[in-house]
């Protein structure tokens, strides 16, 4: 029997031998129809200024719904050509970032990134003009709005629309950002132009409208313009920050208001989001920088791709797919060090099968695999806690908890860290008056579903201090006047066979009664002359607790998990750097259970 190749497989081959030759890369590709929707970056909105516009909408993919809309590609472009592509080759995949909002007085807003996939680039949204800096809206997917009579960007054909113009001088309303699948508005003497609508698809399984433009600002308490359907983020008005734009949908953010005196920011435009739908006898395998989730819609694998961290990612398919169940659990944040209230750490990022589906792999193929370290204890006062490191398996990765905010002399504190939970918030002395530092933002960088949740604010109340706790999974660090706060509570799981808690937060610390830990996984808080700060617990990602008096540190962060459950037929084999333990005690599936990787190199490959 002649042996294969990307050609030809002449006989009868074992699974065994057809494993062989897929690693060594000799086996017959197979030609495979893919359709596709891919939507770049929105632009950012301006201070004082224009709102932003869509990134650049393609697709592929007819939409069966809703009746009344045509199913177009943005800009009113005709549905693309069908798209065929070949197992075993890799393919470009980015995912553009959406601009930044426009800061009166020292930063331009930006312009959203482009999207790619293969051949197919979506262009980033235009950034809507800024009064502030009198600069010009840009051109893009969309574009952005003006902050004046001229100047409004211009859309790309068959990805979206123009922006709108502003009304006469300075003092009225800013044009709304061009939309996927209409033109941003023109502002007026009253008010700011709405931004153009996105166009729907149910790609997903879902119906969905996405690319939205950014509404306009305007002076005074005029209305602002709205953001357009789809995710845009509205315009600001009397002195109102614009609206930042909403995440995966490439929506333009709104532009800034004023009240007379101060010329308010703008809102940032969203990242925008690659969806992948190939027959369900297909997986992909993606390279380490991407972040990926799966739906399921009968017959079709589909993927959507949520952040890429390089332009030179890829997404490779192969034939001989099937399910596995996940849960992914990053390491926890560390609580913030003393000597006054220091917030308790975030909890890590929570990501698991349970509330989305099971991700499509195949064999032969090396999947990454990382378990994430807890943030070590901060060892000394007035220390952020450090934030816990991410946790992988495959295209799902969960961001490590953000640490705790420990005591600062500072006048104008930073907040305590972001992360897959944010660490909570601790207190400032700046000057010589205590001044409430505010949690960390969770679910950071956007995963969705989410992963976690923000952290609580310190506060001083009667002279006493008393810190945040971190975010936990399940729900936000707490703020109590009175105390502590406790952590953010966890999210169980039942994937290992035992009911467990995961990614609670760490407890604040407080001068009269600390705060518990989320869900007993994270660590509790110090209490002025009380017990040290806990720590998370270990491979559950918990947060650990804020410091207190006598200049102590904070609990560490409890490390994160990988938990991998395959149908009992496949088997899994790990790289020599991972400790895993495997598990066949629910009927049908082997579980694996991975507690520690010695570097982020490690990989699992099933058979």
């Amino acid at each position: 029997m002649a042996y294969p190749t990307q050609s030809s497989a002449s006989g009868i081959w074992s699974l065994n031998e057809i494993t062989k030759a897929l690693l060594g890369g000799d086996w017959p590709t197979v030609s495979v129809p893919l359709e596709y929707l891919v939507i770049a970056g929105g632009g950012g909105g301006g201070a004082l200024g224009g709102g932003g516009g869509a990134g650049g909408y393609r697709t592929n993919y007819t939409s069966s719904g809703p009746t009344p809309l045509p199913k177009l590609s943005g800009g009113g472009g005709a549905i693309e050509s069908a798209l065929t592509i070949t197992t075993g080759v890799a393919y470009t995949v980015t995912v553009g970032a959406g601009g930044n909002k426009g800061v009166f007085g020292s930063t331009d807003s930006g312009s959203g990134s482009n999207s790619v996939f293969s051949t197919v680039t979506s262009i980033g949204g235009g950034r809507g003009g800024c009064a502030g800096f009198v600069s010009t809206a840009s051109t893009g997917g969309s574009g952005g709005g003006s902050a004046a009579t001229t100047g409004n960007g211009s859309g790309t054909t068959s990805q979206g629309y123009a922006g709108g113009v502003g009304f006469g001088s300075s003092d009225y309303g800013k044009g709304g950002g061009g939309g996927a699948n209409a033109i941003g508005l023109d502002g007026t003497s009253n008010s700011g132009g709405n931004g153009g609508a996105g166009v729907y698809s149910d790609i997903t399984g879902s119906s969905t409208q996405r690319a939205g433009g950014g509404g306009g600002g305007v002076y005074y308490s005029n209305p602002a313009g709205t953001g357009g359907a789809g995710g845009g983020g509205a315009g600001g008005a009397n002195g109102a920050v614009g609206t930042n734009a909403t995440s995966l949908t490439g929506s333009g953010g709104g532009g800034g208001g004023s009240d007379g005196g101060n010329l308010a920011d703008g809102g940032n435009g969203g990242s925008g989001v690659v969806v992948l739908r190939v027959p369900d006898y297909v997986a992909a395998e993606f390279s380490s920088g991407v972040m990926a989730r799966a739906y399921s819609v009968s017959g079709y694998n589909i993927y959507e791709v949520q952040e890429t961290t390089t332009t030179a990612e890829t997404v490779t398919f192969y034939p001989n797919a099937f399910l596995a169940e996940y849960l992914v659990v990053a390491g926890g944040g560390a609580g913030g060090g003393g000597p006054v209230a220091a917030g308790g750490g975030g909890a890590g990022g929570f990501l698991t099968s349970d509330n989305t589906v099971a991700l499509p792999v195949t064999v032969g193929q090396a999947y990454p695999v990382i378990v994430g370290a807890g943030g070590a204890s901060s060892a000394g006062p007035n220390g952020l806690g450090p934030s816990g490191s991410d946790s992988q398996f495959a295209s799902i990765i969960s961001t490590g908890g953000g640490g705790g905010n420990g005591y600062n002399a500072t006048a104008s504190p930073s907040p305590g860290s972001p992360g897959g939970s944010g660490g909570g918030g601790g207190m400032s002395h700046g000057g010589g008056t205590a001044a409430q530092v505010v949690g960390g933002t969770g679910n950071s960088p956007y995963r969705s579903p989410s992963q976690g949740s923000n952290g609580g604010s310190g506060s001083n109340t009667n002279g006493v201090n008393h810190a945040g706790g971190g975010g936990g999974s399940g729900g936000v660090g707490g703020n109590i006047s009175a105390a502590g706060g406790n952590g953010g509570t966890g999210t169980s799981s039942s994937i290992s066979g035992s009911s467990l808690f995961y990614s609670g937060g760490g407890g604040g610390g407080s001068a009269s009664s600390a705060g518990t830990g989320g869900s007993s996984v994270g660590g509790n808080g110090k209490q002025s002359g009380g017990p040290a700060a806990g720590s998370g617990t270990t491979n559950r990602g918990g947060g650990g607790g804020g410091g207190y008096d006598s200049y102590s540190g904070g609990g560490a962060g409890g490390s994160g998990v990988v938990i991998i459950k395959i149908p009992d037929t496949r088997t899994a084999t790990f790289s020599g750097g991972v400790t895993n333990t495997l598990s066949t005690a629910v009927a049908g599936y082997n579980i694996y259970t991975v507690t520690e990787t010695t570097t982020t190199n490690e990989t699992v490959t099933f058979s």
